[in-house]
C-alpha cells in the first residue's frame, strides 16, 4: 500500500527535522525555537495527522465493504504530496545537512 509507505517516510522527515532543529544552534538559541521553523514541523506534522486519518479509513472500509478504489487512489495521491512537501520542508529545515549523501532525507527527497 503506496500511501503506507508515504506516510512513514514522512514521519522519518518530521522525526529527522525535529532532531535536527533541537541539536542546531542559530543566532544563540536552537533552530527549533525559530517561529518559522515551529511552522514548517507543524505542517508537517497536520499533514502526517491527515494522512494517517485517511489510510485508517480506508483500512475501515476495506474491512467493511467492497473495495473502496477511488478513496485507495486519492489517498495514494495525497500521500504522494504529503510526502513531497514534508521531505522539501525537511530539507528547508537541515540546510546544507540536508544535501549530504547517508542521509535519510536526502535519500527520501531525492526519490
Amino acid at each position: 500500500f503506496m500511501a503506507a509507505q508515504c506516510l512513514g517516510m514522512m514521519k522519518a522527515c518530521l522525526e529527522d527535522s525535529v532532531t535536527w532543529a533541537r541539536e542546531r544552534k542559530t543566532f544563540g538559541k536552537p533552530l527549533i525555537e525559530h517561529q518559522v521553523i515551529r511552522h514548517k514541523i507543524a505542517d508537517m506534522s497536520a499533514r502526517i495527522d491527515a494522512t494517517q486519518a485517511l489510510i485508517q479509513q480506508i483500512a475501515w472500509l476495506i474491512e467493511n465493504g467492497p473495495m473502496p478504489v477511488a478513496e485507495i487512489c486519492k489517498a495514494k495521491f495525497f500521500a504522494s504530496k504529503g510526502l513531497e512537501f514534508c521531505a522539501s520542508e525537511a530539507m528547508q529545515i537541515l540546510g546544507g545537512a540536508g544535501y549530504l549523501r547517508g542521509n535519510r532525507i536526502e535519500r527520501i527527497y531525492r526519490e
